[in-house]
């Protein structure tokens, strides 16, 4: 199956919400306390030929919060990203003391086919 870069947000709320009860693209204003929301920041591409691109790389920059332990989580949603066709997330953990929830960041990258233009 060739990935576009317009599945991408399907394949990771796809892949994150058997875990998680909502994950949404941009800021996320619902009232779960154990949420994430993604960012998806400027596309590369990777690969060209017949001087046009070939192969897209989409970053994916992914937050989870949760006021619980997160190990299983973190886990979990690690191995369905790369379940998903995303590289092994890099993982940062940290604790916002004003909400006094984790702060969980996955970032990854996916590989997708480039656009092409009308001519």
């Amino acid at each position: 199956m060739i990935i576009t870069e317009a599945d991408v947000n399907k394949i990771v709320i796809d892949a994150v919400t058997p875990y998680v009860p909502a994950c949404v693209y941009g800021a996320y204003t619902g009232t779960n306390t154990t949420y994430c929301y993604f960012l998806l920041p400027r596309t590369e591409t990777v690969q060209n030929g017949d001087d046009d691109a070939i192969i897209d790389s989409v970053p994916l920059q992914l937050h989870l919060f949760t006021p619980n332990s997160f190990i299983t989580l973190r886990k979990q949603i690690k191995l369905a990203l790369k379940k998903a066709g995303f590289t092994k997330p890099n993982v940062t953990c940290l604790y916002e003391t004003d909400t006094k929830l984790n702060h969980i960041i996955f970032e990854c990258d996916i590989l997708v086919a480039s656009e092409k233009e009308e001519v």
